[in-house]
């Protein structure tokens, strides 16, 4: 079976939308996991992240309604790229 373009960019958004849903996750489990001592400043790395998720998956998405498929999943490689590439740079692996 063959993906098409337009199926490789829907699937691209959902890996998007997922990846969002994770990184706002890992707000709440460190949270969870610093309890009181936990601040705003601690938080911030990972709302960045989200942020560039959400933008990502905006600009896919739009590409997705114009029928720019392959652009939509080049933008969702670009997206992951980058979210990793901050991850490393600011988080560590």
């Amino acid at each position: 079976m063959r993906i098409t373009a337009r199926r490789g960019a829907g699937i691209g958004v959902l890996v998007l939308w997922l990846a969002l849903v994770r990184t706002l996750g890992e707000i709440y489990r460190l949270h969870a996991v610093r309890g009181a001592s936990f601040v705003l400043a601690d938080a911030l790395p990972y709302v960045n992240g989200a942020m560039m998720a959400v933008v990502g998956a905006g600009v896919a998405v739009g590409c997705y309604i114009w029928h720019c498929d392959r652009l939509a999943v080049a933008v969702v490689a670009a997206t992951i790229l980058l979210m990793l590439g901050y991850k490393v740079a600011v988080l560590g692996w």
